[in-house]
């Protein structure tokens, strides 16, 4: 029988709900709850006494995985859960952190499940995409992407799908990041280096004439932390992209040689 392993912070206002919940959560999660996302991973939105949360059960560790664990490896769900808490202590925005649970046989995790609060925010894919709100979040997000640079937050899972947006009259558009367990910190304030800012900007989307536009606007607020002009920064960033896309191209050919390609 799997041991099931729990953790929630005392310091959740609920706490005495999700230390009883979370026990129980791997047989709620198969019979109750909204499907949100179901491919590699499954998310659900679930009610749990009147609070809403939503619930991302993670794929299950392959052979590598469960050997890296016995190194110290820790799971997705641990790794999302801390993430967001020093998400939140530098300033940034993400679903508040509930707790995650792991299922274990032995020293081997088998499942693992990261619970954090609902955020209703649209992913900045729908403004890059459409007409509403493309604008003022193309002339926002730069800026962002530079602020987690200069606190040192490297998320490198930057897509256009894991960066939520908020649109308010009094402070504007806001994000918040979701599917957090792949993100690097360095100290507090210390900028990365230029090689892994360029490639993280990559990440976000697969339109040439959009990231250009948004590395425009990243070079002019960033040109100066890096000692050269915004121009240059700019053209660093574009070939950096082409030979990051190129690269990607290449991987997904070899990798799955019959599958439809989709634009990121």
């Amino acid at each position: 029988m799997a041991e099931i392993r729990c953790h929630t912070s005392e310091c959740n206002r609920d706490y005495s709900i999700w230390k009883q919940f979370l026990p129980t959560l791997p047989s709620v999660f198969q019979q109750e709850g909204d499907v949100l996302y179901s491919k590699r991973n499954v998310v659900k939105q679930l009610t749990v006494e009147g609070r809403v949360c939503v619930v991302k059960r993670y794929k299950r560790m392959n052979l590598f995985q469960h050997v890296a664990s016995l190194f110290g490896h820790k799971s997705k769900a641990y790794k999302s859960f801390h993430n967001a808490g020093e998400l939140q202590e530098r300033g940034f925005s993400t679903p508040s952190p509930i707790g995650y649970v792991e299922c274990r046989r032995g020293c081997f995790v088998t499942d693992c499940y990261y619970v954090c609060a609902y955020d209703d925010g649209a992913p900045v894919r729908d403004a890059f995409c459409g007409n509403t709100g493309r604008d003022e979040v193309r002339e926002a997000f730069p800026g962002f992407v530079a602020r987690l640079h200069r606190a040192g937050v490297l998320f490198d899972d930057l897509n256009s799908t894991n960066t939520l947006f908020h649109s308010d009259p009094s402070s504007g558009i806001t994000f918040s990041l979701i599917d957090i367990n792949r993100i690097r910190f360095l100290e507090k304030g210390q900028l990365p280096p230029l090689k892994d800012c360029l490639e993280n900007l990559t990440l976000f989307t697969g339109d040439m004439d959009l990231f250009r536009s948004v590395a425009a606007s990243y070079a002019m607020l960033m040109h100066g932390s890096f000692g050269m002009t915004a121009s240059q920064l700019t053209d660093m960033a574009l070939r950096r992209k082409i030979a990051h896309d190129r690269s990607w191209r290449r991987r997904k050919r070899i990798l799955h040689p019959f599958r439809k390609r989709k634009k990121r």
